[in-house]
């Protein structure tokens, strides 16, 4: 069996793509996650327990008001794209 591989992001990496693949230009962005929360019951017939239930419904980015450790600035990343396609 192959050997399993993970590629792994930070908030703040996820961020950057997105606002690079949105072409947004101004702003302070953020990973956005929206979950989802149930209840459910586990088990078999004669053990039964309850349980939560979490899903990842939505990921996204939304605009922060000012910068904080997980935003992006879209304008340094425009900026740094201009560069990048000028050489």
């Amino acid at each position: 069996m192959p050997e399993e591989k993970v590629i792994a992001f930070s908030a703040k990496e996820i961020a950057e793509r997105l606002v690079k693949e949105r072409g947004i230009t101004s702003g302070h962005w953020g990973l956005y996650v929206k979950f989802g929360f149930g209840a459910t019951n586990v088990g078999d017939a004669t053990n039964l327990y309850p349980a939560a239930v979490t899903t990842v419904q939505e990921l996204g980015i939304q605009q922060f008001p000012e910068p904080n450790a997980l935003t992006v600035d879209a304008a340094v990343i425009a900026a740094a794209a201009k560069v990048k396609g000028k050489k």
